[in-house]
């Protein structure tokens, strides 16, 4: 289903994300390599997993002393000796079944990517620098690294509406984590007054979005166009899938690409989102 506005819409609950302090640090995560490097290893390459393959299979991890509840998703010919290209999805708000309300990823990554899914313990993430989602996702990236066999030089994440904003953080304080990313209908919550790097992004969003306006995508996406270097003033050319196009001029290895659309409202978009975040993430 494609998440109606009812389901999906961010910047209500916990959007203020509290005041701009120093961003955090995940160490402990692991420092991806340099652009267009070798796959790093995480520990859990060489180990074997008994966990059933090409299914969601629920587990628990502890962040900021609550058990949270994620999911993750090997390819059927998984091999625990291959560094994986891995993937944490974020999904828009929402109560009954929120957790499956993520861009499908699964249909287009095949037998190439790990998955991992998170939930919201309330209806939508919370989007402060140093909240629980944040380090949510840090022990969901810890705790896959661990069990299973991830390229720690590139885990991306995708997110819908809430978990797009939630993305819109971690792009500021997580860039030694993530590689990249891709969102759908998102906004930009509040983050410190300097982000820690560059930052590869694919942005969807409708133009007519009743709940996010598009609006909060490009405040992020100029954001990001500034700190990758990219051409100003800014220029475009297209690249498949219609209608994405790409920025000229970024750091070798940070594109900045931006698909807006007409006609979509609110909805998550797969049919557009999951191959383009897909060819996207394949680039780097």
């Amino acid at each position: 289903a494609g998440g109606g506005a009812g389901a999906g819409a961010g910047g209500r609950a916990g959007s203020g994300g509290g005041a701009p302090v120093d961003a955090g640090t995940s160490a402990d995560v692991g420092p991806r390599s340099e652009v267009g490097g070798a796959a790093v290893p995480s520990d859990g390459c060489g180990k074997d997993s008994p966990q059933a393959k090409a299914q969601w299979v629920q587990k628990t991890v502890m962040a900021a002393g609550v058990a949270r509840s994620y999911w993750t998703y090997l390819p059927r010919t998984y091999d625990p000796q291959k560094p994986y290209r891995t993937i944490v999805l974020l999904h828009g708000c929402g109560d009954a079944g929120r957790e499956n309300n993520n861009v499908q990823m699964q249909t287009v990554t095949k037998e190439d990517a790990i998955l991992v899914r998170g939930m919201s313990v309330a209806m939508c993430f919370e989007y402060g620098v140093t909240g629980t989602d944040v380090a949510f996702f840090d022990e969901m990236v810890k705790a896959t690294g661990a069990e299973h066999c991830v390229d720690r030089s590139r885990v991306f994440a995708v997110g819908y509406s809430s978990g797009s904003w939630l993305i819109n953080v971690l792009n500021c304080t997580r860039t030694s984590v993530l590689r990249g990313a891709g969102t759908v209908a998102g906004g930009q919550a509040r983050i410190p007054a300097t982000c820690t790097g560059r930052f590869a992004q694919i942005f969807v969003h409708d133009q007519m979005d009743p709940s996010n306006a598009i609006a909060g995508s490009m405040l992020v996406r100029d954001r990001l166009l500034m700190t990758n270097g990219c051409k100003a003033p800014p220029e475009t050319m297209p690249l498949g899938p219609a209608p994405c196009v790409r920025y000229q001029g970024c750091a070798a290895g940070y594109p900045v690409d931006w698909c807006e659309t007409m006609g979509k409202g609110h909805s998550r978009q797969d049919g557009l989102a999951a191959p383009a975040f897909w060819r996207f993430f394949q680039e780097l």
